[in-house]
């Protein structure tokens, strides 16, 4: 759906104008170059690359020195159970529709630059492309070719920058022209980079989804392309302009950048030894969580989270209670008069180390609220963490507290070799009067060993 909407975004008059606005306001050479008249290839494929296409499009519109564009998109690919079904990348009904020429290829070998009216192709974008251009055809356009990419270089290298933007909590971001690379992606000479001083145009960057991210950095990316086809930016002598990091380089300090790598179903494993904000952030980059349910030692199944988010819990209390006399001989725990309901887990790593359950490092504590949970995994300053929905392997989606009350006695996998065992607690750890919480009575024996799944 976000999509549609984004589609339907690069087309409205409201993003013409912001367009048109943004690259008035950025600055440019004091020596204007001039070109050769452009015959463009532009190699793209998403909505980003659709937003791209049609400011350029409606650049051409305003400047006769662009003479054409043609578009060069991947084939459409089978998805489905029997693979019966293709889908078409969306640039290629945005090209359509602004009538241009379309080419289909899944390989450059054996290709040759297309020659419209006759004439030869002198400069080449790529947008979310996807493919690596080779020397040979990079050598083949007089201006060889150029690249956006929505993130500050050099940082967040890589197909999935946004993602790993949000998966890291930054603050701000921006968009970087650069040229397309003989030898790797991502590694040109940076023409044309967001200004400082524009690096927080996009508000509340900790509280967006991925989808949210994308449409608001999109507009800037289109407004970035125009900008650099304005000031023909590509045209040699060639400038590097990229001031992110420049300062640390010329300082000699040690400047680490993150490769932002495309992203697997092992991103999206919930480590329940992170901090509480450390999931968050990979839920709202990657959307839906998962983490592994031991129903016995032989048999394991996915459980899938959902509406995650972080709240105000002053949970790290909890913690605290623990320090106090809380076993007896027997190794029970000691419950308190006015003890609320909470639950548990136990992390395996410490093993069965008494130190461990004293200062909280060794449980992962949670409690019910309303149809949630909320997880005290590693908060942080009065927050933790909570899950809204969760959805059993080969099952409906549910409320976290159903979901948890039946799995009771279960064991969650953190990290492999790591177990966690889930269990009900009752009065035993003091929690501040909550809304969410709700009264119980009993006691809960200290499992005997933190590998032993029990029912």
């Amino acid at each position: 759906m976000y999509l549609r909407a984004l589609r339907s975004f690069s087309q409205n008059k409201a993003f013409n104008h912001f367009i048109r606005t943004y690259t008035t306001k950025q600055q440019r050479p004091s020596v204007p170059k001039v070109s050769h008249p452009l015959r463009i290839l532009f190699c793209g494929s998403d909505d980003l690359s659709s937003a791209c296409l049609r400011a350029l499009y409606e650049e051409k519109q305003q400047d006769p020195r662009i003479k054409s564009i043609d578009v060069l998109i991947r084939p459409a690919k089978p998805y489905g159970r029997d693979l019966k079904k293709v889908r078409e990348v969306p640039l290629k009904a945005v090209a359509e529709e602004l009538g241009l020429e379309v080419h289909q290829r899944d390989t450059f070998t054996g290709w040759d630059l297309p020659m419209p009216d006759g004439s030869a192709i002198n400069l080449i974008i790529a947008v979310s492309f996807g493919l690596f251009v080779p020397p040979r055809i990079l050598n083949s356009a007089l201006y060889s070719g150029i690249n956006v990419h929505p993130s500050l270089l050099p940082n967040y290298r890589g197909p999935a920058p946004l993602q790993h933007i949000l998966m890291n909590g930054e603050n701000f971001t921006g968009v970087t022209v650069q040229t397309l690379d003989p030898v790797a992606f991502d590694h040109g000479t940076i023409l044309w980079q967001t200004p400082q001083e524009h690096i927080h145009d996009i508000k509340e960057m900790h509280t967006l989804t991925y989808p949210q991210l994308l449409e608001n950095i999109t507009p800037y990316a289109a407004g970035a392309l125009v900008q650099a086809i304005k000031a023909r930016v590509f045209v040699p002598p060639l400038q590097d302009v990229g001031w992110y990091l420049s300062g640390e380089r010329k300082e000699g300090k040690e400047v680490k950048v993150v490769h932002a790598h495309k992203i697997t179903k092992a991103d999206r494993q919930v480590d329940w030894t992170e901090i509480s904000y450390a999931i968050e952030n990979k839920y709202r980059a990657l959307g839906s969580m998962w983490t592994k349910i031991f129903i016995d030692k032989s048999k394991s199944v996915r459980l899938i989270l959902d509406d995650i988010s972080i709240v105000s819990h002053s949970i790290d209390k909890i913690r605290r209670r623990l320090k106090e006399k809380r076993f007896s001989r027997d190794g029970k725990l000691r419950p308190h008069p006015f003890d609320d309901e909470i639950k548990f887990a136990v992390r395996s790593e410490k093993g069965d180390d008494r130190d461990d359950w004293h200062d909280g490092r060794g449980l992962l504590l949670y409690v019910e609220d309303g149809d949630g949970i909320i997880i005290a995994c590693q908060a942080t300053k009065n927050r933790a963490l909570r899950v809204g929905r969760m959805t059993l392997e080969g099952k409906t989606s549910q409320s976290a507290s159903t979901v948890m009350s039946n799995l009771e006695g279960t064991g969650f996998l953190s990290e492999p070799g790591q177990w966690i065992l889930m269990k009900r607690t009752n009065k035993i750890l003091a929690l501040p009067r909550s809304h969410a919480l709700r009264q119980s009575d009993g006691a809960y024996d200290q499992p005997s060993s933190p590998f032993a799944i029990r029912s």
